[in-house]
């Protein structure tokens, strides 16, 4: 059974979301101590979710980082998510600066928000990669190839 490329982007989509917004729940409560923001605190918030999913759908669609997922060992997926964090905090900056964000966001949520990701994201892809092999052990990978040999 073989996904569609179009289907396996968007799963692969959908496990960055999670990931995404479960570290910046996680990094929101260990910087605050709750969830819930206050005031313009929390349009920053929602300044910073909206980004956040735009930059991820970007880089999944538009960009294809995730091109070479099964593919891929251990430190290349690993560098792969480093990158993929920079680049998500590096649209943060961009949003801050070119909106002048008032108040800006917390400097220490966001190296929460970096180091959780960096964690949350690497092991939800090995357990994703580690699923979809074991979903796909029995059937064979390769390609058949027909040969079509005519005499003379």
């Amino acid at each position: 059974m073989k996904l569609p490329r179009f289907a396996r982007r968007l799963l692969l989509w959908a496990l960055d979301v999670a990931c995404v917004m479960a570290s910046l729940y996680i990094s929101l409560t260990m910087r605050f101590g709750q969830i819930g923001l206050s005031g313009a605190e929390s349009r920053v918030g929602d300044y910073i979710v909206l980004t956040l999913l735009l930059l991820v759908t970007f880089l999944n669609f538009a960009v294809h980082r995730n091109r070479g997922f099964m593919k891929r060992t251990g430190s290349q997926e690993f560098g792969v998510v480093l990158s993929y964090n920079v680049w998500l905090l590096v649209g943060i900056a961009v949003l801050v600066v070119a909106l002048h964000v008032q108040p800006s966001p917390s400097r220490l949520m966001l190296l929460y928000f970096a180091i959780v990701n960096v964690i949350i994201m690497s092991v939800m892809r090995a357990i994703a990669k580690a699923a979809a092999r074991a979903l796909l052990a029995g059937e064979r990978l390769g390609a058949s190839i027909v040969m079509v040999v005519e005499h003379g």
